[in-house]
């Protein structure tokens, strides 16, 4: 079959890239021919709001990469489109609804799948109503709801969307959700039942991924915080004195750029580096899913500062079903380093991709 992918834009997100990834090599597998939709953001830069950028990049000395153009941007992570482009099948990007509409009429696709990743969240995705497939009226088009995730135990759509989404998703033919709190959310609020299952990355083993991983030899501590908190900063701490050392890889670049300093010192890693930071650290401390997750893969050892910001349902969800609660950073009791058993987390690991990859195949065949 043909199979659509609908998932959150593909961009800057390592985690978001893999995920996709990851679930086209798995329908490969099956002997299906998926293409990820890039829908994208919509974006509107004026010539006054790119001269009010311009402008506060003079007078600042350091100022948010969102004070970037488009274009700008799209140039400091050029390593993981370069990765996308190389190993994702994908549409080119769509802005708008006309460009999405003529997309999907073009592909005619068989089925389609949407996730993971946080889709069903109302601030992430863009018209999310389109991940509820509300384009897709046919019914002999298999509707598909694959891992996807909330991003948070609280429901966060307006009633009008509630209604919305409660009816379209009445035409799916399977569902599953990434979070154990998403079937609560699922049943509550739309009145569907829902399968819980694995983050797609979760799909693959540490040897699918080891084509993309570079030097093997040991590096020592690897950081990647999406936010970087007093929290986080004291983790750092703890463990480089535990350890006691003093090298730390940071998985990523600064968000935040010095005036006129050089844009290639802001340019991202490429995935292949990033994975290879996780694979071979001797220890991993982080505030992402996926980076919990690709810990977990890799046999890493790993602690968390949990991320308000961004939400830590995720995190604590995944930690609670692999009995890794004690890998949460608790700054108000005595620091104390997490024993691994991998054994016991690879027979989970390898129970629940079973249990996964069987709701998969079932929605696929049906």
């Amino acid at each position: 079959m043909k199979i659509g992918i609908l998932t959150q834009p593909l961009n800057a997100n390592y985690g978001g890239v893999l995920q996709n990834y990851a679930l086209q090599k798995i329908l490969q597998r099956y002997g299906h021919n998926p293409l990820t939709i890039n829908k994208m953001r919509v974006r509107k830069e004026t010539l006054i709001k790119k001269f009010g950028k311009f402008v506060i990049r003079l007078l600042h000395s350091r100022y948010e990469h969102s004070y970037l153009t488009w274009k700008t941007r799209d140039k400091l992570v050029a390593n993981i489109h370069s990765f996308i482009s190389e190993n994702i099948t994908i549409t080119p990007r769509i802005f708008t609804k006309e460009e999405f509409l003529k997309v999907i009429e073009q592909e005619n696709c068989d089925a389609y799948i949407v996730g993971s990743d946080q889709c069903w969240r109302p601030i992430y995705s863009p018209d999310i109503l389109n991940y509820f497939l509300d384009f897709c009226r046919d019914s002999k088009v298999r509707k598909i709801a694959y891992a996807t995730s909330f991003g948070t135990d609280k429901w966060e759509f307006s009633p009008i969307l509630t209604d919305s989404a409660r009816n379209l998703i009445k035409n799916f033919d399977a569902i599953s959700v990434r979070e154990y709190s998403a079937l609560n959310l699922c049943k509550s609020h739309l009145n569907a039942d829902a399968e819980w299952v694995l983050d797609p990355t979760m799909l693959l083993d540490a040897d699918d991924y080891s084509i993309f991983i570079r030097d093997k030899s040991k590096i020592g501590v690897t950081e990647y915080f999406l936010e970087d908190t007093e929290l986080s900063k004291l983790l750092e701490k703890n463990i480089l004195d535990k350890l006691k050392i003093d090298r730390v890889v940071k998985n990523h670049q600064s968000t935040m750029l010095k005036r006129f300093d050089s844009l290639k010192n802001y340019q991202a890693i490429s995935v292949e580096e990033w994975l290879s930071n996780i694979a071979n650290a001797s220890y991993v401390i982080t505030d992402s899913f996926h980076g919990v997750v690709f810990s977990i893969i890799f046999n890493t050892p790993f602690m968390v500062s949990l991320n308000t910001i961004r939400g830590n349902t995720r995190i604590e969800s995944l930690l609670k079903d692999f009995n890794l609660e004690e890998c949460i950073f608790n700054p108000d009791k005595d620091f104390k380093m997490p024993v691994f058993d991998w054994d016991r987390i690879n027979r989970h690991r390898a129970n629940r991709q079973k249990h996964s990859l069987a709701f998969l195949k079932s929605a696929l065949e049906k």
